[in-house]
């Protein structure tokens, strides 16, 4: 039996008839019961199956809060935030970030 053929057994005994209790079991039935309910990212083209695009968008700026370590009020911490979600939003549309917050900030 070459690789694949086997990788295909061992998924099939997994998915098809896994043994009571596994983690393979809980997911057959959450599948049956919830139906890509959690995975578009399998029926939908450019959805990725991680969040990971998102938490590194703001790793930066969470760093940036730990060092600076002046946030430490509920007002100043929302402000960070919203700056640093418009600016990244900004970015990611290939808006120039500085540009535009000087065109805000100026009217």
């Amino acid at each position: 039996m070459c690789i694949p053929e086997k990788c295909l057994s061992v998924m099939t005994h997994m998915f098809l008839d896994p043994p009571a209790g596994s983690r393979y079991a809980a997911m057959r039935i959450r599948l049956r019961t919830k139906p890509l309910a959690h995975e578009n990212f399998v029926i939908q083209a450019g959805v990725e199956p991680t969040n990971n695009r998102a938490e590194r968008a703001i790793r930066e700026h969470v760093i940036q809060r730990k060092i600076i370590g002046t946030l430490r009020n509920c007002k100043g911490t929302a402000i960070h935030e919203r700056l640093m979600s418009v600016m990244a939003t900004w970015s990611q549309q290939g808006i120039d970030s500085l540009k535009m917050l000087r065109i805000k900030l100026g009217s």
